[in-house]
């Protein structure tokens, strides 16, 4: 059995410069987050051909949805 952490139980062992790096940037990534989904969302609903857009998960690797 495999047990993993929380992101919570992860972000506390973090040191505090990356905690309050973290937390300064928390806000601007939620809210790219939410806007690509909203664009997502959008392009699903579309019979048109979708341009690419960027995606960045949570190791960093990015990635071209299209």
């Amino acid at each position: 059995m495999w047990l993993t952490p929380t992101d919570e139980e992860l972000f506390q062992k973090y040191n505090p410069e990356l905690k309050k790096k973290s937390l300064e940037r928390r806000y601007e990534r939620q809210k790219e987050f939410d806007d690509f989904v909203v664009k997502l969302k959008e392009q699903s609903k579309s019979d048109k051909p979708s341009e690419c857009f960027p995606l960045v998960n949570r190791t960093g690797m990015l990635w071209q949805l299209c």
